[in-house]
């Protein structure tokens, strides 16, 4: 109630968060690029396959987010709480946990991997994510709080055999033509994107 009270305290900010509570995720793929441009201009493998695996992640957590909800089956706050300010139009799926905050935790983690400057400022966009959610009056923070740590939990749980999948792939890449989506150096023969 009180992050959600907040509205009515800072309505300057309702814009904003609720523009960001309903399409920042957008903002995501694109800090995973940047990642992955990183990692192939520093010439990486491990570090592309990070990136990588930042998007499969995200995919993964939101997949065990579903079924966590599906079990749970936690009604949004203002199901429960006609009081509630909503910010953003209603929904009939369940409120716990997070399904946007599975997806950005899952990035923010992976992109620790990449580069901590790039996973530090994905992690405060995450986190800026969580709250936004709150106020806007989709979720409990409990439900953010746990969706954020579905999708550490699933990234730093699949990274060992992601990394065993992936960066073998990666170095396959980096011997064929495609080499420019995994470096940005050029080939012996001088072909290739610098």
């Amino acid at each position: 109630h009180w992050i959600n009270l907040l509205q009515q305290r800072t309505a300057w900010a309702n814009a904003p968060l609720r523009l960001y509570a309903k399409d920042g995720i957008v903002v995501f793929p694109l800090a995973i690029i940047a990642a992955w441009w990183v990692a192939r201009r520093a010439d990486d493998r491990r570090r592309v396959a990070s990136a990588v695996w930042a998007g499969l992640a995200a995919l993964g957590a939101l997949g065990v987010n579903q079924l966590i909800g599906h079990i749970v089956q936690r009604p949004r706050p203002y199901v429960t709480h006609p009081g509630v300010h909503i910010l953003l139009a209603r929904t009939g799926d369940f409120s716990f946990p997070s399904d946007h905050a599975a997806v950005v935790g899952a990035v923010a983690a992976a992109l620790f991997l990449v580069d901590w400057r790039i996973g530090l400022v994905t992690s405060v966009m995450a986190a800026l994510m969580a709250f936004a959610r709150v106020y806007a009056g989709v979720h409990y923070p409990g439900d953010v709080t746990v969706g954020l740590a579905v999708g550490v939990l699933v990234t730093l749980a699949g990274w060992p055999l992601a990394a065993r999948v992936i960066e073998p792939l990666a170095n396959g890449i980096a011997r064929s033509p495609l080499r420019t989506l995994v470096s940005g150096r050029r080939a012996p023969d001088g072909s290739g994107l610098g």
